[in-house]
């Protein structure tokens, strides 16, 4: 049975023959072909696997589209604010302490901090920033959080008031008599205070207590 149809031939080696033999190329035309029963099928199912090739090697080549800015921003709110669950288990996974204290640690950061003396990059940065956007912060979000750092705050207080007051206290004790008001000995009682207050420096500090 002899099928006469209408076939896009697409393939670069098939070529349709005309009269006398000759082959000609197909690639790009429209061309009426006789064809048997098999052949016809064989040839609607090659062109149908070629369509499907081109489609998938067209999607693979395809340039991917490039998210606008606010594709980005609504991403990063999205996805990155609802990490908390995994920012906490890496943390508590984690350890800073042992390499941070190292001498390896400590010649680095001298050596970044020539560079950025070198470089005034404090000040490019200060000179980056701007009162407004400072104040606009503190309005918009400090003043909300403030309370709450302070409530979270409290046991690093603790820690810095327990160690303090009784100071205060203990140097106070060791003092001289106080003076006439603006006499000499006053001024070298407050100056005695002072410096034994200062000998403590660094003491009161919470370091390595939890909020």
């Amino acid at each position: 049975m002899v099928v006469e149809t209408y076939l896009y031939y697409f393939f670069l080696t098939y070529k349709h023959t005309h009269g006398g033999g000759t082959p000609s190329p197909t690639r790009g035309r429209v061309i009426p072909v006789s064809l048997n029963k098999g052949d016809f099928f064989k040839k609607l199912t090659e062109t149908y696997i070629y369509f499907k090739l081109i489609k998938e090697k067209r999607c693979k080549c395809m340039a991917k589209t490039i998210r606008s800015p606010e594709t980005a921003v609504n991403n990063w709110v999205n996805r990155a604010g609802a990490a908390a669950g995994f920012y906490t288990q890496q943390v508590q996974a984690a350890a800073w302490k042992v390499y941070a204290a190292s001498n390896t640690a400590e010649a680095n950061f001298a050596t970044a901090m020539q560079a950025v003396i070198a470089n005034k990059s404090r000040q490019a940065g200060v000179n980056a920033s701007s009162d407004e956007a400072w104040k606009q912060g503190v309005a918009t979000l400090g003043s909300q959080r403030y309370p709450q750092g302070v409530q979270a705050s409290q046991p690093k207080m603790a820690a810095v008031m327990s160690k303090l007051i009784p100071d205060i206290d203990n140097i106070r004790k060791g003092l001289p008599p106080r003076g006439v008001a603006g006499s000499q000995a006053n001024i070298q009682r407050v100056t005695q205070f002072i410096t034994a207050l200062h000998a403590n420096k660094g003491k009161y500090k919470a370091r390595g207590v939890p909020r």
